[in-house]
């Protein structure tokens, strides 16, 4: 962190930076530690997302043999 000004700085202002520069880099930390977990919801959601299309997919196969096995017996108690 850089600071200028065009008079002398005070005691007080030369100890400020001291004073924040931890509450800054825990709020960093704070920040970055979010985001990794973000990224990672992000992927699991992902993951989750791609397995319910997997799982769509199968359970549209299986109702379109339901139906075809359905009819085929339709047909055939209508034969007898």
């Amino acid at each position: 962190m850089e600071l200028a000004t065009v008079h002398e700085f005070s005691k007080r202002q030369i100890g400020l930076p001291d004073q924040c520069c931890p509450n800054i880099g825990i709020a960093n930390q704070h920040s970055t530690e979010t985001v990794v977990r973000m990224q990672e919801l992000l992927e699991e959601t992902q993951a989750q997302s791609e397995e319910l299309r997997v799982q769509q997919t199968e359970l549209e196969n299986l109702n379109s043999e339901l139906e075809v096995q359905a009819r085929k017996n339709y047909r055939l108690r209508k034969k007898s």
